[in-house]
């Protein structure tokens, strides 16, 4: 398919190779569990629709938890008062968090040691998250194109 050119149908080919490859190895193994959960996220490299979908939700989510977390201030080391972390700051960290490879937390907001620990762990279960969705979408944009 490689000489021929016809790249859809390799793509199409490496799938059936992955589905039997699923079979092989038992559905409830470590790579059984992978191999689902690259054909579940991705459709084995063929859909930028599913990983950007997960990505906006997850995003999403990660919203949601924030503003409901609290943000204390402090002044001379002491706790001055906590409040629950605004909108707009709830959003620019769940997406900054989204794009967790890029320095831009510490760019926006330096000092981030006033967030709850719940805040700090939702931002950083994100970013775990989201880097290999961001890898999902890029494979599909490749595949889609037919980049080699």
């Amino acid at each position: 398919m490689e000489t021929l050119k016809k790249h859809e149908d390799e793509h199409n080919f490496f799938v059936l190779e992955m589905k039997a490859q699923r079979v092989v190895d038992g559905k409830w193994s470590g790579r059984g569990m992978l191999n689902w959960l690259y054909g579940a996220l991705s459709d084995y490299g063929r859909s930028v629709f599913w990983p950007s979908f997960y990505l906006g939700f997850f995003t999403f989510a990660c919203f949601a938890f924030l503003t409901v977390s609290t943000e204390c201030r402090s002044i001379l080391g002491w706790t001055h008062s906590c409040a629950a972390i605004s909108k707009g700051k709830a959003l620019v960290l769940s997406l900054s968090s989204a794009l967790g490879f890029l320095p831009l937390k510490k760019e926006i907001y330096p000092d981030l040691s006033g967030l709850s620990s719940a805040a700090h762990a939702i931002m950083a279960i994100e970013t775990l998250v989201c880097v290999p969705l961001l890898f999902l979408i890029g494979l599909g944009l490749r595949n889609r194109f037919r980049m080699k």
